[in-house]
């Protein structure tokens, strides 16, 4: 009786697997129909809008300033590190500090690293003496090169 009922469990199993598997003439169809069709590309079904946009003198300011101490990571730009800088990216490892520093000098700014006390590196594209010129800088840099993230850090020598 045992053997039986093994056996019919068995070829139920196998019956029941066995049926699932799609029939290759339901993809054949399926491809087939798909080939009668013409194709669509992306751009004709989407119209050509235009986007007019006016940037203002000035983007609005979120008033972001840390004050923290830092210390310049290659001492030769020491002299460039004043009381306020824009800062844009803060990282955990160096080596991604340096590759947004290099994007930076690519563009033109002349980027310095700093590191904090918590071991953070800091972007640094410029530095001033006043809080009036950062912020300028920072809205600047926001509007030409979409950094939306950009802040200023107060040094704390």
């Amino acid at each position: 009786m045992k053997k039986v009922y093994v056996m019919l469990c068995a070829s139920v199993m196998i019956m029941s697997l066995g049926s699932c598997k799609s029939k290759q003439s339901a993809y054949k169809a399926a491809y087939e129909s798909a080939k009668e069709q013409p194709a669509k590309s992306a751009y004709d079904e989407v119209e050509e809008a235009k986007v007019v946009t006016t940037p203002s003198a000035k983007p609005a300011t979120s008033e972001i300033i840390q004050s923290e101490k830092v210390t310049v990571v290659d001492q030769s730009q020491a002299g460039y590190l004043k009381k306020y800088s824009v800062v844009v990216g803060s990282y955990l490892q160096g080596t991604n500090a340096t590759a947004r520093q290099k994007n930076f000098r690519d563009k033109g700014f002349d980027a310095i690293l700093v590191k904090n006390e918590k071991g953070m590196y800091r972007v640094i594209v410029s530095s001033f003496d006043t809080k009036e010129a950062a912020q300028e800088s920072r809205d600047l840099v926001k509007l030409k090169y979409d950094v939306n993230d950009a802040w200023i850090l107060e040094n704390q020598y």
